[in-house]
């Protein structure tokens, strides 16, 4: 199955919220338990590189996000890492169709399924190239060893740091980017 969806990233991991949180559309494509994003219909059917990781959908929950009320016809989707994302189609069947997508592709293993179609081979061979290459497909995003202190020592440090001396903790300064007023 394929088609636009607007996509909003709630949840990383089990308890850990997302860091870009805002909704954007995208066109899907799903494929061989893999949900892979592009910035529109032309770029899927060219075979151009996914605009975000995919996600892949094994051990997933897919269904209707009727606690969410800020949009219609939204749908949510749990993997099995405890990320959560919600999807809005542009109507209720269409949000149906992709619930039920989802589930079967959860459900059944890549080989028993139907001949792909042109546009998902090609899509998988893209995605694959990328692996290949080094980028991530993962659906978790790098976080770089400089931001995040893996040590306990570093963690001190960086706890230390934001701590007065007092033992209060220390305000951030705020600064304009257009310099002062004169």
């Amino acid at each position: 199955m394929e088609g636009l969806l607007t996509r909003k990233h709630e949840m990383e991991s089990t308890g850990k919220k997302s860091h870009a949180r805002s909704w954007k559309a995208y066109y899907a494509v799903l494929k061989d338990s893999q949900l892979v994003f592009f910035k529109d219909e032309r770029d899927a059917i060219h075979a151009h590189h996914p605009a975000v990781p995919s996600i892949l959908l094994e051990g997933s929950h897919c269904g209707e996000a009727s606690d969410y009320t800020k949009r219609k016809h939204c749908l949510r989707l749990r993997t099995n890492n405890g990320g959560e994302w919600l999807f809005q189609a542009k109507n209720q069947d269409v949000m149906k169709s992709w619930i039920r997508a989802i589930d079967q592709s959860t459900q059944q293993p890549a080989a028993e399924e139907s001949s792909p179609s042109p546009v998902a081979t090609d899509v998988l061979e893209v995605a694959a190239a990328a692996v290949g290459s080094g980028s991530s497909a993962d659906t978790t995003p790098f976080q770089s060893p400089s931001h995040a202190p893996t040590s306990e020592k570093g963690k001190a440090a960086v706890d230390a740091q934001a701590t007065a001396t007092d033992g209060e903790p220390r305000k951030e300064k705020r600064r304009s980017i257009f310099g002062r007023k004169k």
